[in-house]
């Protein structure tokens, strides 16, 4: 028998998980842009959690909560493990993949592949619940995969994981494809869905729905948030990262004015310094500010003088 859950704390807007871009250095400019936004890490397998660098993998700059693993694999004892491991790094939720349509994760039988195995999933959900100390465990999935297609599939794979404990399930609104097409023509060659989330949301009124999918503006934002629990961002938030500054008033009640490009600039090259200093290259550490200024008549300058930095050192 589970033990009793606490209530999840929600969080309306989040930042998604992504491999290459959800790294610590655009985490970190992100939580200048916005404090109350929940941040999400890269993918990261449980075997690497109990056979890597635990330490280097899992811990975070202090400014960056509240902030949420995201976890892959698909053998139930080595995820439930891992998540114990987890629970020592003080993440405010735990999440796991069901979304990854890459050639790599479909070799590895997890990510998207698991849409399949709802009974498995479900499996692996009750073993990281049993050993998430109370941490709520999400799951990130899409609509549904191959002949996987239609709502009926995504309501029996949402039934038999919330049936464990799971409350709150992260929709990426595109059904995956996982033959002949790669994890970016997943992104963008296939259609989007929205109302087939909404629909999910009115069916389980008791689960907390998060639409996840090119909600690129406040306006979308403000709209999905009038049928849903939670939007979360993705790639919009590494191109057009300005576009946070206004979360926390907006969506947070925050009363602080938001900092200028210039200050987030100034603040996060400082950061920038310190790490360079330890050896961090220079073109990852410049690159999560290439589009602060998306939208200015200054960001193709912008960004050439990022270019510049990069080669010539942040000693100016």
């Amino acid at each position: 028998m589970l033990k009793d859950l606490k209530e999840i704390v929600r969080y309306p807007i989040s930042i998604a998980p992504m491999l290459k871009y959800s790294d610590q250095h655009s985490r970190y400019l992100f939580r200048l842009l916005t404090k109350k936004t929940l941040l999400y890490t890269e993918m990261v397998h449980a075997n690497a959690v109990l056979k890597g660098d635990a330490k280097a993998l899992l811990t975070f700059e202090k400014n960056q909560p509240p902030i949420a693993l995201q976890l892959a694999g698909s053998d139930p004892i080595q995820l439930g493990k891992a998540t114990a491991k987890v629970t020592k790094y003080n993440y405010t939720e735990i999440n796991l993949n069901v979304g990854c349509p890459s050639k790599r994760v479909q070799a590895g039988d997890f990510g998207v592949s698991l849409f399949a195995k709802p009974t498995l999933v479900a499996e692996i959900v009750s073993q990281m619940l049993e050993n998430s100390k109370d941490i709520p465990i999400s799951v990130k999935t899409r609509l549904g995969i191959d002949e996987l297609n239609t709502y009926d599939d995504l309501t029996h794979f949402i039934e038999v994981v919330s049936a464990v404990g799971c409350k709150k399930f992260i929709i990426h609104a595109r059904f995956a494809k996982l033959k002949n097409l790669s994890p970016r023509q997943n992104r963008t060659q296939l259609a989007l869905d929205y109302p087939r989330v909404w629909k999910l949301k009115q069916d389980f009124p008791g689960l907390e729905i998060i639409i996840n999918g090119d909600i690129i503006s406040i306006a979308q934002i403000k709209e999905q948030l009038t049928k849903l629990d939670g939007v979360m961002i993705g790639r919009a938030a590494f191109y057009n990262p300005y576009l946070l500054s206004r979360f926390d008033q907006i969506f947070f009640s925050g009363q602080n004015h938001p900092l200028s490009r210039e200050e987030i600039v100034d603040q996060y090259l400082e950061y920038a310094r310190k790490e360079a200093a330890k050896g961090t290259s220079l073109n990852w550490l410049l690159r999560p500010l290439m589009g602060i200024y998306k939208g200015e008549n200054n960001a193709k300058f912008w960004r050439k003088k990022i270019g510049k930095l990069a080669k010539i050192g942040l000693d100016f």
